[in-house]
């Protein structure tokens, strides 16, 4: 009882694109040597004369991860607001959207200086592990050198690395920094 309480905690809202054996009902089929038994729609069955098996898809978790630019240039803006202000409003929106979904939380949050990767947690932990983040890097002083250490292109690169298929993928930037090589990344 405990283990299976569990494991529906872990299930995520999201269908997965193989069939095969999950809880949300998918299609009916031919019965197939090696099929369970268990899966037989007899309905299917009486009405047609042939076995047939049912197919159901598993549902899946998908990771949402946030790429939060919080460079030099984001931080220009009007009497109201800097870019990076409302670059974190909006990282801070999708996050908490993110979890009232109950997805995983990761992502990257740079500035010209430093660089924070957050792999995705799920919970709160993931939350607030990148708010934190985002208030810490937002808070930090400008570099006055004129040093991309931690550029759009490279931040771009590692984010290839770390997201796998069917992760969900905010990109947070003005993107004064896009050239040929981000976009290529970007395609």
């Amino acid at each position: 009882p405990a283990a299976g309480a569990a494991s529906r905690q872990l299930a995520g809202s999201y269908l997965g694109k193989i069939k095969g054996r999950g809880m949300e009902f998918a299609e009916v089929r031919h019965y197939q040597p090696g099929d369970d038994v268990r899966t037989i729609d007899w309905s299917v069955t009486a009405r047609t004369g042939k076995a047939h098996s049912k197919l159901f898809q598993e549902e899946k978790e998908r990771p949402v991860f946030i790429l939060l630019d919080l460079s030099d240039s984001m931080i220009f803006g009007s009497q109201f607001v800097f870019k990076s202000v409302q670059a974190c409003h909006l990282a801070a929106l999708l996050s908490w959207q993110a979890k009232q979904r109950n997805d995983r939380i990761g992502g990257i949050v740079f500035n010209q200086q430093h660089a924070a990767e957050l792999k995705p947690s799920g919970r709160s932990r993931g939350l607030m592990r990148f708010l934190h983040q985002s208030e810490q890097l937002c808070q930090a002083q400008p570099f006055k050198a004129n040093n991309h250490q931690q550029s759009l292109f490279v931040q771009l690169k590692r984010l290839s690395y770390l997201v796998q298929t069917g992760c969900q993928i905010h990109l947070i930037s003005d993107f004064s920094q896009l050239d040929d090589n981000c976009r290529k990344l970007l395609s």
